[in-house]
C-alpha cells in the first residue's frame, strides 16, 4: 500500500477520493484549510492536517510528510469569481498553493504527482467549437483558467526534470452528493458546499429552492455544459493515480452528455418538485458560452462510464440536499475589482 497525500481533502472531490483510497487500505494524508472545504468531508481514517498551503514553510511541511504519491486537488475553483478577485483566486489559491505543493512533493521524494486542473484552461479553444479534446488550443478567458493552465505546464516541466511520474486530470462540472451517503451510517454530512454562492451550479440551484427561492439562470440559459456525477468520476480518477502506463498524459474526465443550463435547471426543478420556475440574471462577464469536452481518452485509458445517468445523478443530489437542509451563504467581504461584479453577488441576492 502507498502513502498518499491529498491536498484539498476537505473539498468535494478530495473528500470522495480520500474515502475511496482509505477503503482500498492506503495510508492517506490530507491537508485543507477549510476556506472552501467542509470538516464533514474529512474521512476519519486519514492523517489530517489543517494548513494554509500559501503560508511560509508550507512546501517544507509537504516535503516532511514523505508521501509516495501526491494528489493535488486543492484550490478555490471559482472561475467566474476570478475575474473580480484575481489575486485571491488565481494568484494565491491556485498558483501559490500549487507551487508550494509541487516543490514540497519533489523535495519529499514523491514518485508520482497527480495534478487536477480545470476545463477553464481551454477557454474558448481559440474559437474552435466544442467538444474540446486534450489537444485543443488553450485560450483561457479568465484568471482562474490561466492559473490552471500554468499548473498543467509546471507539472510537466518540473516532474519531467526531476524524473517524477505525473498525470494531469481535467474534470468538468462535477456535482453530486456526499460519499457518506454510501457508508454504513448513510449520513448526509459533507458533499458540495451549499454555503458557497459562487460555484457548483447544482448546489446553488438546490440551495435557493431549499430557502424557498427560484433558481437563477444566467443569460438566456442556452450555454452548454456537461454536468458530471461524482460517482462516475471517482473510479477513473483512482485508476489515473496508479496507472503507470498513462504517465505524462493530460486527460479529460466527465460526462458523455451535454445539455443547456436552462434544460439542466428544468431537470433539477422537476426532481426537486419546484413548480414556480426559474428567474434569469444578466450574463456573467467573461463566461464562455459553450464549454464541454471529449472524454474518449478517459474511456479508453481509464474505463470511464456514465454508470449513473444525468437524471439519476440529479435525483441523488436533490435527495441529499433535502436531507442536509438550507445553509447560510458565505459571501466575500469585498471584491478586488468591483467593476462589473454581477448584481446578484454584489447585493447578496443568491
Amino acid at each position: 500500500m502507498s502513502r498518499i497525500l491529498i491536498t484539498g481533502s476537505a473539498g468535494f472531490i478530495g473528500g470522495w477520493l480520500a474515502n475511496e483510497l482509505c477503503n482500498w487500505g492506503h495510508d492517506v494524508v490530507g491537508i485543507d484549510d477549510f476556506s472552501g472545504g467542509l470538516s464533514d468531508n474529512v474521512d476519519e481514517r486519514t492523517e489530517f492536517y489543517r494548513l494554509d498551503l500559501t503560508a511560509p514553510g508550507a512546501e517544507s511541511f509537504v516535503a516532511n510528510l514523505e508521501c509516495d504519491i501526491v494528489v493535488h486537488t486543492s484550490c478555490s475553483p471559482h472561475e467566474g469569481l476570478s475575474v473580480h478577485s484575481p489575486i485571491r483566486i488565481a494568484s494565491k489559491s491556485t498558483v501559490s498553493v500549487f507551487q508550494n505543493v509541487l516543490v514540497g512533493a519533489i523535495n519529499g521524494g514523491c514518485k508520482r504527482f497527480v495534478n487536477f486542473d480545470s476545463m477553464a484552461k481551454y477557454g474558448d479553444a481559440g474559437g474552435t467549437p466544442p467538444p474540446f479534446s486534450e489537444d485543443a488550443q488553450r485560450t483561457p478567458q479568465d484568471p482562474y483558467g490561466a492559473a490552471k493552465l500554468y499548473t498543467e505546464h509546471q507539472t510537466r516541466i518540473l516532474c519531467d526534470l526531476h524524473g517524477i511520474s505525473w498525470v494531469s486530470l481535467t474534470p468538468h462540472n462535477v456535482y453530486g452528493d456526499s460519499f457518506r451517503m454510501y457508508t454504513e451510517d448513510k449520513s448526509c454530512r459533507g458533499g458540495m458546499n451549499l454555503s458557497d454562492p459562487y460555484r457548483q451550479v447544482l448546489g446553488i440551484f438546490c440551495s435557493r429552492m431549499l430557502r424557498g427561492l427560484p433558481p437563477i439562470v444566467y443569460g438566456d440559459g442556452l450555454q452548454k455544459r456537461s454536468p458530471s456525477y461524482i460517482g462516475n468520476c471517482i473510479d477513473p480518477m483512482i485508476e489515473a493515480i496508479f496507472n503507470d502506463d498513462i504517465s505524462g498524459e493530460c486527460i479529460n474526465i466527465g460526462a458523455l452528455r451535454h445539455v443547456t443550463m436552462l434544460d439542466f435547471c428544468r431537470m433539477v426543478m422537476d426532481s426537486f418538485g419546484w413548480k414556480e420556475g426559474c428567474i434569469h440574471a444578466p450574463d456573467r462577464p467573461g463566461e464562455v458560452k459553450n464549454a464541454y469536452c471529449t472524454v474518449d481518452k478517459s474511456v479508453r485509458l481509464l474505463g470511464y462510464e456514465d454508470k449513473v445517468s444525468l437524471e439519476e445523478g440529479i435525483d441523488r443530489t436533490v435527495r441529499w440536499s433535502k436531507q442536509l437542509g438550507p445553509k447560510k451563504l458565505r459571501y466575500l467581504e469585498y471584491y478586488e475589482i468591483s467593476n462589473l461584479v454581477p448584481r446578484v453577488w454584489k447585493d447578496r441576492m443568491m
